[in-house]
């Protein structure tokens, strides 16, 4: 049986100093800041899961480029999230906007597949800084 007496500093974070977690929920988006040099790990929790991404420049234009991706033709998934008329999808994209991205131009890819095993990962490195969302 663990109690937490054995915890010496509670509250502390349990990640590397220059280490962040982010969770992406099935059917929804995480944006997040990326600077030069970031090293990006996505890990595939359940398996059997897509993720799309989309990736902004300093100026707010789509350039997957930055994290050396590719463009994937059937990636819709982050737009058909933004323009649905619910008041979640609202605030996101207004947010977004506000930060200046081509949302409508945006080009995505998609890492992983349907056939995806339980904790794969994928490495990315940052060329600049940008603004990504995943899904």
């Amino acid at each position: 049986m663990q109690t937490s007496l054995g915890i010496k500093h509670p509250g502390l974070n349990v990640l590397p100093p220059g280490v962040e977690r982010y969770l992406v929920n099935g059917g929804g988006l995480t944006g997040i800041q990326v600077f030069p040099d970031d090293e990006i790990e996505i890990t595939n929790n359940e398996g059997n899961q897509i993720c799309e991404i989309n990736v902004f420049d300093k100026d707010g234009k789509s350039s997957l480029s930055i994290l050396n991706l590719k463009e994937s033709k059937d990636a819709s998934e982050i737009k058909k999230i933004l323009f649905k008329k619910e008041e979640s999808s609202l605030q996101a994209l207004y947010q977004l906007k506000k930060r200046n991205l081509e949302i409508e131009k945006a080009k995505s890819s998609i890492i992983f597949d349907k056939n995806t095993k339980i904790g794969e990962k994928i490495k990315l490195n940052s060329k600049d800084k940008c603004y990504c969302i995943f899904a």
